[in-house]
């Protein structure tokens, strides 16, 4: 696991809805799944979910549950994702891997494949 703490400056978010906001993080690829912790508590706005759209880019959906606009202070933000790696050519080993009694039974009844 994989951790970077940055400053964001987040724009305002409209009352009762959710908008998502992008920042350049260096450092993240496409696709990578991520976590991000706010440091602080703001009043009716929640993290609603969080993506790497794109190369070096994070997006933040942020969902305003109060009746006004809120704009989130700027704040150092905990970015945590995890990174896989393909093994290099020729470095892998392929091991069979036997059932144990009761995945047996399971798989014989039909309720696993």
């Amino acid at each position: 696991m994989m951790r970077i703490t940055q400053t964001l400056t987040t724009a305002s978010v409209a009352a009762n809805t959710t908008a998502e906001q992008t920042f350049t993080v260096t450092g993240l690829a496409a696709g990578t799944e991520v976590w991000v912790t706010k440091p602080s508590i703001t009043n009716n706005l929640v993290i609603a979910g969080a993506r790497v759209s794109a190369l070096n880019t994070l997006a933040i959906n942020f969902a305003n549950n109060s009746s006004a606009t809120i704009t989130p202070p700027s704040e150092v933000y905990t970015i945590s994702y995890a990174t896989v790696e393909a093994p290099a050519a020729g470095s892998s080993i392929v091991q069979a891997v036997q059932r144990n009694n009761a995945e047996l039974a399971l798989f014989n009844v039909g309720m696993i494949t």
